[in-house]
């Protein structure tokens, strides 16, 4: 989410006289997060989680949810 708020962002502030210009993906590189790298690692991580989730889900009900008759 921090990507996709800051990515574009142009921060401004004058300070002692001196006007400061800084991008935002100058401070989303010192955390760590790459302005680049938005869909991919993202939408690949999701299709995992979701898979494996489902996976998981569905070995759960196999073994411990009985059909009552």
């Amino acid at each position: 989410m921090a990507v996709n708020e800051l990515r574009y962002l142009q921060l401004k502030e004058i300070k002692y006289g001196v006007e400061l210009d800084v991008p935002a993906a100058t401070i989303l590189s010192i955390f760590g997060f790459r302005a680049q790298a938005f869909w991919w690692p993202d939408i690949v991580t999701l299709v995992i989680m979701f898979s494996v989730f489902t996976i998981c889900s569905f070995i759960y009900l196999h073994l411990y949810v009985k059909e009552k008759r």
